[in-house]
């Protein structure tokens, strides 16, 4: 079973990277056009920028999507850590929140006045903050299990030597 959950989850894995690979690609080969490079769709926001948004928008959703149907993939792997699914998901939601604030800034930059980027940037501390209360939190919640299961296998490491 746990071996049937491995290969699916690295099948989830293997196709989340070969979409983002293929969206890195197409991106990456749209910005060689020279005319593509030289449209403007506002003021200073270029055509490219706008479709690399697009194309991290696209990303954003193809990864919460492999975390909805690679959550339970985690959690029967890790069967020793009380719900790896959740905690798997708020790392995933941590760093897809790190990324979106790069890939996003120029949108909001053109419009939205430097008085008000403070905002922007308001919101993703915001984002970040509840997540990295989520993690110690379940940290905190499940620190007498995990704190055996390390014991556990401290123990039988030593057994063995």
């Amino acid at each position: 079973m746990e071996n049937e959950n491995i290969k699916s989850y690295l099948a989830q894995s293997m196709r989340l990277f070969l979409i983002v690979f293929l969206l890195i690609i197409v991106n990456r080969a749209l910005s060689l056009v020279p005319f593509v490079a030289d449209l403007y769709v506002y003021k200073q926001f270029s055509l490219l920028s706008f479709i690399a948004s697009l194309f991290s928008s696209f990303l954003l959703f193809t990864v919460f999507e492999y975390i909805k149907t690679s959550k339970h993939y985690v959690e029967n792997i890790f069967v020793y850590l009380p719900k790896a699914g959740s905690l798997y998901s708020y790392f995933i939601y941590f760093l897809s929140t790190i990324y979106s604030y790069y890939a996003f800034h120029d949108i909001f930059r053109c419009f939205i006045e430097e008085d008000f980027m403070f905002a922007y940037q308001l919101v993703f501390v915001g984002i970040l903050l509840y997540l990295s209360f989520k993690i110690i939190l379940y940290f905190y919640l499940n620190s007498e299990t995990l704190s055996k299961k390390i014991l556990d296998f401290i123990f039988r490491m030593i057994k063995f030597t």
